[in-house]
């Protein structure tokens, strides 16, 4: 009983092609709902998410992410600009 009720477990596995999130989770939950039944001790009132591995690890934090990113590429372009610009000062790199 001890192991059975152990909820440590984390999976990651690939999908075969043309299934979707949706139909592995079904199958997951079908599994999960057999267990139920023949464990209801330690199974019931249990079951299964499915995710993809982006949604895992990057989750509510991409809007941000995204944003992050967006905004170093805004600064990269715009220091970009500036080099670009005929100007009759000569301008001093920070890197040279």
């Amino acid at each position: 009983m001890r192991l059975r009720a152990a909820r440590y477990f984390e999976t990651v596995a690939r999908l075969k092609p043309n299934v979707t999130l949706v139909q592995a989770e079904a199958e997951l939950r079908a599994i999960a709902g057999r267990l139920a039944n023949q464990y209801p001790e330690s199974d019931a009132n249990w079951s299964v998410r499915v995710a993809t591995l982006r949604e895992t690890l990057v989750g509510d934090s991409r809007p941000a992410l995204l944003n992050s990113i967006g905004s170093s590429q805004s600064r990269t372009l715009d220091r970009l600009r500036q080099c670009r610009q005929p100007d009759a000062r000569p301008r001093h790199h920070p890197f040279s």
